[in-house]
């Protein structure tokens, strides 16, 4: 009698270990019930965010899907800086999303994001980005190119002055086009140091004489060239 009692016992365990292990399969097998998408968006449709991850989900259980590889597939888009996916209660996947901050445009196709990154637009248009100022040059030097333009700003911002355009020839002459139209010659060495020197001659400059200056040539060593407007003066 006990071990008929025993037998029961065992049985009974064992059918309610393989009950709770069949609905564990079963929940581990449900797919994703729902997406929520965070995050101030003006470039990217949540509706993208959908398209690209419901091949995820097709192939992919809620409990078996990587999170990782999802978030990977998301910032694959030009106007993701990142993405992080977590899941939540019933079923829910939550994808947080940064969207890329552009702060420059690159040559005629590209926009530059602020870890001096390179991202397309939609058909690489930049009309809409016309604002913004416009670096360009040879891809080697993009590097040094932003590197000066965050210089020239920084040192130039309370004086109210800031960048239009930044450009490199091919043999690297530099040219500033500044936001008051003022055109400034950096040539191809010692920018900084030259950034410096302008924004000293630049602090010297009554205002009436800054809004006559057209060019101003700082190509030389230890001197600078200005060209006004009145060629009188």
């Amino acid at each position: 009698m006990s071990n008929w009692r025993s037998w029961l016992i065992l049985t009974g365990l064992a059918l309610v270990v393989f009950g709770i292990g069949r609905l564990a399969y079963i929940e581990y097998q449900q797919p994703v019930a729902k997406v929520v998408v965070v995050g101030t968006l003006q470039y990217v449709n949540p509706i993208e965010i959908e398209d690209i991850s419901n091949p995820i989900f097709a192939m992919n259980s809620f409990w078996g899907l990587s999170l990782d590889e999802l978030a990977d597939v998301v910032a694959e888009l030009s106007w993701i800086e990142s993405a992080t996916v977590q899941r939540r209660a019933n079923r829910t996947v939550y994808v947080y999303l940064s969207e890329q901050r552009p702060i420059a445009r690159w040559n005629e196709d590209a926009l530059l994001n602020r870890h001096g990154e390179l991202f397309y637009h939609e058909n690489r248009q930049l009309e809409s980005f016309a604002s913004l100022p416009r670096l360009a040059g040879p891809a080697v030097l993009l590097d040094q190119l932003l590197t000066e333009y965050r210089v020239f700003n920084d040192t130039l911002r309370d004086e109210g002055v800031a960048i239009k355009a930044l450009i490199a020839a091919e043999d690297g002459q530099r040219t500033i086009q500044l936001n008051n139209d003022v055109q400034v010659l950096f040539g191809t060495y010692n920018i900084d140091d030259k950034i410096l020197r302008f924004a000293a001659l630049w602090n010297t400059l009554s205002n009436e004489q800054k809004s006559n200056v057209q060019r101003i040539d700082m190509r030389y060593d230890n001197a600078a060239a200005i060209a006004w407007h009145n060629s009188d003066r």
